[in-house]
Parts: structure tokens; C-alpha cells; sequence
């Protein structure tokens, strides 16, 4: 059984939410205590640099005290991204997906669909076949 943990879990004690107040390689934030230069967990392949003001969960590793883990969540908000057309936002839930499909969005509202068909959705308009022919998405059809 890996360090810290339990037959029921992570110990109760290692895990807080908090709030970024700097982000850059490392992070900082404020939670039940102030938490200075952690690293941020991300799954493989998959990078990006949190906003300052995002909620986040803390891990404290119950091997290591001193060391406290940032990985970047948003808890109870509604994330919207721009819509590239209209300028408006838009909640990223209008997007369906199913189970074992990826959604990789930005901020700025650019999205990254992958689908388990193998096509590649490009900000919600442009599609990618497996065969390398695209498609231009309109209208109703647009996700």
C-alpha cells in the first residue's frame, strides 16, 4: 500500500482546498494555511498554469509533512469559455461528451474535443476525421 495511505483512503488530515494567490512554475496559495512554491499535479501530457484566484485542492503527503502538492480544480463554479463567432461566453457543459471522450479547453474559449470515433474537434466548428479530412461544422451541427 502506497505511503499515506489507508485502507480507506488518503489520511483525513492531508487534504484542504485553497486558493491561488501566485501561479507560475511552481504555486502558492491560501487555505487553512498559507502554502508557498508547491508543485502542481497534472495528468501526463496535459499542462497548464492556473489563474490566480482558482480554487484548488492541497495535498499534503502523510510521508512528507513539509511537502504539499497543488492540483488546479474549479469547485462549485460554472466554467465559460469565449465563444470565437460571438465574442459571448459560453458554458463549456453545452459541450456533450461521452464516456472516455476528452475535452481540453482555454480560457480564451479555443477547445480541443477528442472523440472516441477518432475525430478531432476543433473549436467546436472545425473536425478532423481519422482518415485526415476535415470538416466545417455550422449551426445546429456546431458543439
Amino acid at each position: 500500500m502506497a505511503r499515506g495511505m489507508t485502507k480507506k483512503g488518503l489520511n483525513s488530515n492531508s487534504i484542504n482546498i485553497g486558493t491561488i494567490t501566485t501561479s507560475s512554475n511552481k504555486v502558492s496559495a491560501e487555505g487553512s494555511g498559507e502554502y508557498r512554491g508547491m508543485l502542481k499535479t497534472a495528468t501526463f501530457g496535459i499542462m497548464s498554469k492556473p489563474k490566480v484566484g482558482q480554487n484548488l485542492i492541497i495535498t499534503k503527503p502523510y510521508s512528507d509533512p513539509n511537502m504539499a502538492l497543488a492540483s488546479d480544480v474549479v469547485l462549485d463554479e460554472e466554467i465559460k469559455v469565449k465563444d470565437k463567432v460571438s465574442g459571448a461566453l459560453k458554458p463549456v457543459s453545452d459541450v456533450t461528451l461521452e464516456e472516455g471522450e476528452t475535452l481540453l479547453y482555454s480560457e480564451g474559449g479555443a477547445t480541443i474535443k477528442l472523440c472516441n470515433d477518432g475525430r478531432i474537434i476543433l473549436n467546436r466548428k472545425l473536425v478532423i476525421k481519422p482518415d485526415g479530412t476535415t470538416e466545417i461544422l455550422s449551426g445546429d451541427d456546431a458543439l
